[in-house]
């Protein structure tokens, strides 16, 4: 991973080709500028193995690396990133129930918010989505998780009327 210093470096390096008329002087730019990259890298890499990494194994106890590793959990997306805890927030806040079925039918995410209108349990992680919805709306199930197959659809929109609540 580079770091703000790497990355300027980096970035300046690319920025200043662009300037450089022949490729001769390109050529020995370049091979200059990544060794002074390299040897930053390298050096980077060398402290993290030497210093931080047993210090941090020594200092730190079990309780300590399970709460880094709770706080590092980051997702990027095309338009940015979220902390795994913040995108969990967005999707439960959202005043429509979500669930999310892979290409093999198996049920991997719903949202849980608290005004869902079908209620879940996490049982249903994991198991065919076919296996989580009665008889009589076996045959609409089906119909839909063909539709997405077949490329006729990406999604699919319903609604419910439940105790004159949409």
């Amino acid at each position: 991973m580079l770091f703000s210093f790497q990355r300027d470096l980096l970035k300046d390096s690319i920025s200043k080709v662009d300037e450089l008329s022949n490729q001769a002087q390109i050529d020995e730019y370049i091979s200059k500028q990544i060794n002074l990259l390299i040897e930053e890298v390298e050096g980077m890499i060398f402290k993290e193995e030497n210093i931080l990494f047993p210090t941090s194994l020594e200092k730190l106890d079990i309780n300590d690396w399970v709460e880094i590793l709770k706080e590092s959990n980051i997702i990027s997306l095309p338009t940015g990133e979220l902390r795994l805890k913040e995108l969990m927030y967005i999707l439960n806040s959202l005043p429509v129930d979500i669930t999310f079925i892979d290409k093999d039918d198996t049920v991997k995410y719903f949202s849980d918010n608290r005004d869902r209108i079908i209620v879940r349990t996490r049982s249903v992680i994991g198991r065919k989505v076919q296996n989580c919805h009665p008889l009589q709306s076996l045959e609409k199930v089906e119909e839909i998780l063909t539709s997405f197959k077949k490329g006729r659809r990406d999604s699919a929109d319903f609604w419910i009327n439940f105790k004159e609540k949409p």
